[in-house]
């Protein structure tokens, strides 16, 4: 006689518990606004970020276009206070770059060094020098550091 009083014990707690949650959905449905549902407001919230994301993406794209046109501006107008153009390097000289494939032989590296050194024995900076040989300005700098044929005009 026990157990039958505890199994419906137990029965009538379980059915109070699926009341007490259906009260609850219940209530819940009726504070909605009609016709939202939980699905249609991921779906909204889902459109209202990817609307964000494009208009940001269409300003970065806007920016980078802009960029581009100053950049292009700036590279056609000359420039005040270039020493020289690129196209004034003597001919035959070809100076080692970055975009060239395959690495620079020796004996061309070496020449680019002893005309580094040469145009900064004639009292070149190394800006002016980079700009003159098509070279960065480290690469200048790195140059002028190494040992070669002589020391460095910078060394005391």
């Amino acid at each position: 006689m026990g157990y039958v009083s505890l199994v419906f014990s137990i029965l009538s707690f379980i059915f109070s518990l699926a009341a007490f949650i259906l009260v609850i959905v219940r209530t819940r449905r009726r504070e909605r606004t009609p016709g939202s549902s939980l699905w249609n407001d991921e779906l909204l919230t889902r459109d209202a970020w990817l609307e964000e994301l494009e208009a940001k993406g269409q300003a970065v794209l806007a920016r980078i276009e802009q960029a581009e046109r100053r950049l292009a501006a700036a590279v056609s107008a000359p420039q005040e206070g270039a020493a020289e153009p690129a196209a004034s390097v003597e001919p035959g000289f070809s100076p080692a770059r970055a975009d060239d494939a395959g690495p620079v032989p020796a004996l061309q590296q070496a020449a680019v060094r002893d005309e580094v050194r040469r145009l900064a024995a004639e009292g070149h900076d190394p800006a002016a020098i980079a700009r003159r040989l098509q070279l960065g300005r480290g690469e200048v700098e790195l140059f002028l550091g190494l040992p070669g044929r002589g020391p460095a005009p910078n060394d005391g």
